[in-house]
């Protein structure tokens, strides 16, 4: 279940450039729908050195329309979005070294949702089935940033990766009705990751490649100004790869991963009660796989391999909405965290 987006390296051989226009109409919408897009690269050292910057910026109109139950009033085209998007690149590449100084930044601001009341519409006879009946306006924020180092050194048998990243993300979300601003939703995440990798290159009977994984992270959320989270995760990992050429069609893989989790979490319930709870949690997931490569084009394999995903913490809130334990969890006492789950994975 892993997306790898491989986006274009500085080319630091030559001069390149590229800008592009969309233009798009929408049924029950309208035609002012663009995106932009613009990319530029420029050699700094030849051979050696580039910087290359792609930015775009997507403008569209809605096509659900809003009835507001409270004015009576309709909007056309709620579920407006505006994103602005840009990335900058930094590229080295050296006989035994090569590196990518990556900084991406990205700016998303959304009208109403993309949700409708095709059947409501149809018994009310008011709008079409892209309609809503809601109350105010609603506006929602996403503003994202991230740093990237991708440092790779060439031994001739053996490639060392460190991977560092830094990454922000700020929401808001918020309803406003004539009058009055809900108390918005607020949230803040913070992450910051490092990783090692040593692998083989080329080997005749056997490759291999080890690794270390290390995350720290931690989010803040207000919800409309009653409830306050406050959570630190920290995530690290040591992992390693055999690749066995068992002969030239047959190949067996062996894998481990270790990995160690911690998390606690405050929440502030109107301003005076709080609870702190914290969990950690631990597992090593094997892997082993046997690849027979019958020609050129077809490959018969199969895989033995455990999957693990990281258990949580509750947080009580009978206590401060004046609602008795018993009657929130009737069957079982209140549990501060919950386990981790795994699964076996068998695939041919």
């Amino acid at each position: 279940g892993v997306i790898n987006i491989i986006s274009n390296r500085p080319d630091p051989t030559g001069f390149d450039a590229s800008a592009s226009v969309t233009w798009r109409n929408i049924d029950e919408g309208s035609s002012d729908n663009l995106d932009y897009a613009a990319m530029i690269n420029i050699p700094l050292i030849s051979d050696r050195l580039a910087f290359r910057m792609v930015g775009s910026f997507v403008d569209h109109d809605g096509f659900v329309d809003q009835y507001d139950t409270l004015s009576g009033v309709f909007f056309e085209d709620i579920n407006t979005e505006e994103t602005t998007s840009w990335r900058a690149m930094l590229g080295y590449e050296g006989e035994m070294f090569d590196a990518d100084l990556i900084y991406r930044y990205q700016e998303i601001l959304l009208g109403g949702s993309n949700a409708a009341w095709p059947e409501t519409a149809a018994f009310t006879g008011l709008g079409n089935k892209y309609t809503q009946f809601t109350a105010g306006e609603t506006e929602n924020k996403y503003e994202n940033s991230e740093f990237v180092l991708d440092m790779n050194w060439d031994f001739d048998s053996m490639v060392l990766t460190s991977l560092t990243s830094s990454a922000e993300v700020d929401t808001l979300s918020q309803i406003t009705i004539p009058g009055q601003v809900s108390s918005p939703n607020v949230g803040e995440f913070d992450a910051w990751t490092q990783e090692l990798r040593l692998a083989s290159v080329g080997g005749e009977n056997f490759d291999w490649i080890v690794g270390a994984y290390y995350r720290d992270a931690s989010r803040n959320a207000s919800i409309s100004g009653i409830l306050t989270f406050d959570t630190n995760l920290t995530s690290s990992a040591l992992f390693g790869q055999l690749y066995w050429y068992m002969s030239e069609s047959l190949t067996a893989t062996v894998g481990l991963r270790y990995e160690s989790i911690e998390s606690d979490s405050t929440a502030v319930v109107f301003g005076f009660y709080e609870e702190f709870s914290k969990g950690d949690w631990s597992n090593t997931s094997p892997k082993f796989t046997l690849d027979w490569r019958v020609s050129e084009n077809v490959m018969l394999y199969g895989t033995i391999a455990e999957g693990f995903r990281v258990g949580g913490i509750n947080t009580n809130f009978a206590i401060p909405l004046g609602i008795p334990p018993e009657l929130l969890v009737p069957i079982e006492p209140f549990q501060e965290t919950f386990d981790p789950d795994s699964v076996w994975n068998y695939e041919i």
